[in-house]
């Protein structure tokens, strides 16, 4: 069996929406709805917050995820790729636990409306294609280009 690790980036210095993760959609923090998602799926062995945040740490663990570092402000900024902070919640993880993890999943949190059924369908397809990465997306309803301006 595959030792599979989720991890669920979340910056506490959002820009576009401040404070995002945290604020409340029916009634519940954004986070939750990606958390709960993760655990409902029942694939993976730990479910794993990287945060600069304390805020954003507390209640995270609060709906079931764990965490016990925050990720350092250089993988904080607005220009840190998240690659990187995959990559140093996956070493947290590792050294925390003591295993390997074959498979990491990065779940984004600004998704609240996926279905658990789509994560388990594209973790079924992963491990069917035996491939090294899976990127999803969804087709767009409108043209892009129906609500962008684009200076000329």
């Amino acid at each position: 069996m595959n030792s599979t690790l989720c991890t669920i980036c979340m910056r506490g210095g959002s820009q576009g929406v401040k404070n995002k993760n945290c604020k409340l959609i029916n009634g519940k923090p954004l986070m939750y709805y990606t958390i709960k998602q993760a655990i409902k799926s029942r694939i993976f062995d730990h479910i794993v917050v990287s945060t600069d945040s304390k805020k954003i740490l507390k209640i995270a663990k609060s709906y079931g995820a764990d965490g016990w570092f925050l990720r350092p402000k250089k993988l904080s900024l607005d220009a840190s790729k998240k690659d990187s902070a995959i990559r140093h919640a996956l070493f947290q993880a590792e050294t925390f636990y003591n295993k390997k993890f074959e498979i990491i999943i990065d779940l984004d949190v600004t998704s609240p409306l996926r279905k658990t059924e789509d994560i388990l369908k594209a973790y079924k397809f992963f491990i069917k294609r035996k491939a090294n990465i899976l990127l999803t997306g969804c087709e767009s309803k409108k043209n892009p280009y129906f609500n962008i301006i684009e200076i000329i």
